[in-house]
């Protein structure tokens, strides 16, 4: 009886593992016979909670990407996300530095274990009276971040607005 019970437990066991595995193999449409993507994230928002938010669903993106295919990400910093892309606490209200924490551990995650790219416009700095010198160190600043946007547009990146 204890012989029967078992094996009838392996059996349901295997068949549910097999199916598990058959059915995280199943390619999205979507993706078929994609071997590469190139996608740039255009992040601008300056709600913390959002933009925390915004940066969670690009892991989970690129996590889901990275099933099927190979990727290469930008993620295009301009805006009021820009107050956020800043060591210290000289840029954002007191009660978002929590936030802000949060948000910067979600970028070196990003940067670290997604291998992200992440750009920041000059412009967007001077505007929102920010020192380059302030950034993060892993973010680096082009001169213009539509014309980054408009470049990796050119080269074939998908274009993913996150505002």
């Amino acid at each position: 009886m204890m012989k029967k019970i078992l094996i009838s437990l392996i059996l349901i066991l295997s068949l549910g593992f097999s199916y598990l595995y058959s059915s995280e193999m199943v390619v999205p449409i979507s993706l078929k016979n994609v071997k590469e993507v190139k996608v740039v994230f255009d992040l601008n928002v300056g709600n913390p909670r959002a933009l925390l938010l915004r940066l969670k669903l690009i892991e989970e993106t690129l996590l889901g990407i990275s099933r099927y295919a190979n990727y290469t990400a930008v993620i295009a910093v301009r805006g009021k996300a820009s107050d956020y892309m800043t060591k210290g606490d000289k840029y954002v209200e007191r009660k978002d530095l929590d936030l802000k924490k949060k948000i910067y551990q979600q970028l070196l995650r990003l940067k670290e274990k997604y291998h992200v790219r992440i750009e920041q416009c000059k412009i967007a700095l001077k505007l929102r009276e920010i020192d380059p010198e302030d950034l993060y160190e892993f973010i680096e600043v082009v001169e213009n971040g539509y014309i980054s946007l408009i470049g990796y547009q050119m080269q074939g990146y998908a274009f993913i607005p996150m505002d």
